[in-house]
């Protein structure tokens, strides 16, 4: 939260969730994104969630665990941290985005088009297309780029999760995505940018 914010009656905050990548830090993100100097500068809130060790040894986001459930269940559980600020703090919740690096890029995308009625925007800075891959056995080839990326499919979707939520097939809207990757990259392909990009693109039916 910004030092010297000022709210005026009946407004609410903006509020930008950033998620770090693997072996990193909420702080260290903080840090090296400068994203609080920006927050203080444009007047929005900004949240850091953080992978705990026990859940996963390097701090990564599992957004490779789809089959066991385990991205989904990551992806609902900051969702819930969403709401829980919300209920400390005045904000707007039709002003959310999320954005991350990495692992948490990788999460922020998938997180988006889960719950796509949830976020304004959508920001992922070096991470592997959304729904690329399964399991941990699959991740090294996701982030090389040779698996298909894809977007969750409707029954996928518990109704607990997502109230009424209609599939991307019958024209739910992805919000904006912005994607950022070097073409010197090689950990995680840039081939993956241009997938979600498509991904994105076609979902939305855009040129």
């Amino acid at each position: 939260i910004p030092a010297g914010l000022s709210l005026q009656p009946g407004k609410k905050w903006p509020l930008l969730v950033m998620l770090h990548g693997c072996a990193q830090t909420g702080a260290e993100l903080a840090t090296v994104s400068r994203m609080n100097r920006l927050a203080a500068r444009e007047q929005f809130l900004v949240l850091y969630p953080e992978q705990e060790r026990m859940a996963n040894a390097h701090r990564c986001w599992s957004w490779f665990e789809r089959r066991s459930g385990k991205a989904d269940a990551e992806a609902a559980t900051l969702l819930a941290a969403v709401d829980q600020l919300a209920r400390r703090q005045p904000i707007d919740l039709a002003r959310v985005a999320v954005a991350g690096l990495s692992a948490g890029a990788t999460m922020a995308a998938w997180m988006a088009a889960r719950y796509p009625e949830r976020f304004c925007a959508v920001a992922m800075h070096s991470g592997a297309a959304p729904g690329s891959a399964e399991s941990t056995a699959t991740a090294m080839a996701a982030m090389r780029g040779r698996r298909p990326a894809q977007l969750p499919e409707r029954s996928d979707l518990r109704s607990e999760d997502v109230p009424n939520m209609p599939g991307h097939s019958t024209g739910v809207a992805l919000p904006p995505l912005l994607v950022l990757h070097g073409d010197a990259d090689n950990v995680v392909s840039i081939a993956n940018a241009a997938a979600t990009v498509a991904l994105w693109a076609q979902a939305l039916d855009a040129r």
